[in-house]
């Protein structure tokens, strides 16, 4: 375990854990507390010019992306991968939801994740509830990763299928909004 991290009690409801091989890492119970190296804020979108820490000690970024249901834009993509690269943080672009692409889509998705190769990122295509998952958990093993995307791409389901006593809520997506519903 890292010397300068230290478990504390904590009654907040997200727990954290610095060591992936501990079985702890979802105890609600402990949260481990680490000195900080780095950290990912967010401005907010208000004038008040207040920042918010989305994440810190972080090793690598996993983005979830999907090209429809709902759509994931290269514009959104790019400005994840900029920030993600100012924080000096790796990222492994996950392409999700292969199994309800048409031809067209599967088409579109081959052509992204060839672009995002190409210029060094590693991609990784598939269905997080019916392939097999060997893949990311290599890309994710011995990290610190933060999970993220637009809401409905995927990220809770990744998490059960790696997790599955955490028994995250997950919906269908809206059919009116096109992205995915709070449960």
């Amino acid at each position: 375990m890292n010397e300068n991290c230290d478990f504390q009690r904590n009654n907040s409801k997200l727990q954290t854990n610095r060591s992936p091989s501990s079985e702890n890492i979802f105890d609600h119970n402990k949260v481990l507390v680490c000195a900080v190296r780095f950290h990912i804020l967010r401005k907010s979108v208000n004038l008040s010019k207040q920042t918010h820490i989305i994440a810190a000690n972080v090793d690598q970024a996993i983005l979830m992306v999907t090209i429809q249901s709902p759509i994931t834009t290269t514009g959104f993509i790019d400005r994840f991968l900029a920030a993600a690269q100012s924080y000096g943080i790796d990222v492994i672009i996950i392409f999700n939801k292969l199994d309800i692409y048409d031809k067209q889509m599967m088409q579109k998705q081959k052509q992204l994740r060839k672009m995002y190769e190409q210029i060094g990122y590693e991609c990784i295509a598939i269905s997080v509830l019916h392939d097999d998952l060997g893949k990311v958990i290599t890309a994710m093993k011995d990290k610190t990763n933060v999970i993220s995307g637009h809401s409905g791409v995927g990220k809770s389901t990744l998490i059960n299928k790696l997790h599955p006593k955490l028994n995250l809520a997950t919906k269908e997506i809206s059919d009116s909004h096109k992205q995915g519903k709070h449960a």
